[in-house]
């Protein structure tokens, strides 16, 4: 059963990593960052206040992390610190699952009907230049919590490996080996329905993929990077069918290597 304490004590483990990481004013940058006082951010990691969803959530972001995954970095850090199998069990309920084909005799102890599998496709698509198109065979199925994916569940959904090579290119938000999932209904060949600012995994034009934010300009479209590195470019077409394979709307990161 999921229970708040137990989402706040992973919110809260996570927190105190990151702020850690921070160091010396991480108080204040944290503050500015997210509107409140550094008294307030004080308050979060003493666990005097829980914040709101919307306020954790925005949090996590501020680090670079989904919410969920946010979460997941708060079991792992508790897990070293204090394992406590309950809480494990409890916030599991919200969080992603991967489980090999060859493994799906062995059902993970969560209730399947709460959970959609998607397949992972084995390939890799970057989110720098793209190396490999990510289509091919599928070798895993990906299991995510089917209440956070709301009416996707119908949508043709397809999860894919970030290159652990070139993939560094939409961090903080994106890491190299994440596991994305893209849904491939959105924007379903309809330059309408896309959305400025959106995460799109598209084609590079050169045999690709990539994973990339998208914004419509007078000329077609422009690929924008979250790593401040990387310059936004001009799209190498305009017609969104050719350009986009579908909409970035999940993330999964590998935490074991943390």
């Amino acid at each position: 059963m999921i229970t708040e304490e137990n989402i706040v004590k992973a919110f809260q483990a996570a927190l105190k990593s990151e702020m850690k990481k921070k160091g010396h004013g991480g108080q204040v940058w944290l503050a500015n960052q997210i509107g409140v006082t550094p008294q307030y951010v004080y308050k979060l990691q003493k666990g005097r206040s829980a914040g709101t969803e919307q306020l954790r959530r925005r949090i996590a972001a501020v680090f670079g992390y989904g919410y969920e995954t946010f979460l997941d970095l708060g079991l792992t850090v508790l897990s070293r610190e204090n394992p406590h199998e309950g809480l494990l069990r409890s916030v599991l309920d919200i969080t992603p699952t991967v489980l090999l084909m060859s493994e799906v005799a062995q059902k993970p102890d969560v209730p399947l009907q709460d959970y959609y599998a998607a397949p992972l496709i084995d390939g890799k698509i970057a989110a720098g230049e793209g190396r490999i198109i990510g289509e091919g065979d599928v070798r895993s199925l990906v299991w995510i919590y089917a209440p956070a994916l709301r009416n996707r569940r119908t949508h043709r959904l397809i999860a894919v490996e970030v290159d652990k090579i070139s993939g560094d290119s939409m961090t903080p938000t994106i890491f190299p080996g994440d596991i994305v999932l893209v849904d491939s209904d959105e924007p379903d060949g309809d330059s309408s329905s896309l959305i400025d600012g959106k995460i799109y995994a598209i084609r590079d034009g050169k045999g690709g993929c990539a994973v990339k934010r998208i914004y419509r300009s007078s000329t077609g479209f422009i690929v924008s990077s979250d790593n401040r590195d990387v310059p936004p470019q001009i799209a190498w077409t305009g017609n969104v069918e050719e350009l986009i394979i579908g909409r970035v709307v999940w993330g999964w990161r590998n935490l074991m290597d943390a």
